[in-house]
């Protein structure tokens, strides 16, 4: 889960880092080992609270069919 005194921007910049930055580094060594945006949504979907998830549906938002910028968009208001 993400931290609770951590911002949803902020895990969102170190899943990123930890993609463009440590996982070309790992074997086998492929430049297209890295996580897709999709995947990226999937991590942050699991690492935040149901209750996110609940308002999502709510609102009628549907992070599968957004890009990563308007899921952490999304996320960040909910955060407020």
């Amino acid at each position: 889960h993400k931290p609770a005194d951590m911002k949803v921007r902020s895990f969102y910049q170190h899943l990123v880092r930890v993609n463009n930055n440590e996982l070309p580094s790992l074997p086998p060594f492929d430049p297209a080992q890295n996580i897709l945006d999709d995947e990226l949504i999937d991590i942050m979907l699991s690492a935040c609270p149901k209750s996110w998830e609940r308002e999502m549906d709510r609102q009628g938002f549907d992070p599968m069919l957004k890009s990563i910028g308007e899921v952490v968009d999304f996320m960040e208001q909910i955060e407020r």
